[in-house]
């Protein structure tokens, strides 16, 4: 392979023009695409245990469901203390909210699989 012509330093990288010059056009596209590797690398590493603690909320959130539709209202009418499960919306929002997060999240991920499979390529 020859020596490089033009080299630039990206993100760490760097990249060389070979064989003469680099069109800017071809450099612009290379840091773009560059920089995309980046930002899904940080999100692929930030959320690589999602899955686990998706399954662990989901064991907590279980038997706390249980409770409110069990002890719930009898714990509430003979305790005078202040506890946040025993407020009149706290359970049920915080279910709602994850059940929301859910849907939401089946949406989204069948969506991108479509996609990624190639039923619904982007262009």
């Amino acid at each position: 392979m020859p020596a490089p012509s033009t080299c630039v330093e990206r993100a760490g990288n760097v990249i060389c023009a070979y064989n003469g010059t680099m069109a800017a056009e071809q450099m612009k596209r290379i840091q773009v695409n560059d920089e995309r590797l980046t930002q899904i690398t940080r999100f692929n590493n930030a959320h690589e245990n999602f899955p686990e603690d998706l399954a662990q909320a989901w064991d907590t959130l279980k038997p706390l469901i249980a409770y409110y539709e069990g002890q719930w209202s009898r714990d509430l009418a003979e305790t005078d203390a202040a506890y946040g499960v025993l407020s009149e919306d706290g359970v049920w929002n915080e279910m709602g909210n994850f059940y929301d997060l859910l849907k939401e999240l089946s949406q989204v991920s069948t969506r991108i699989i479509e996609e990624y499979e190639g039923e619904n390529a982007v262009e």
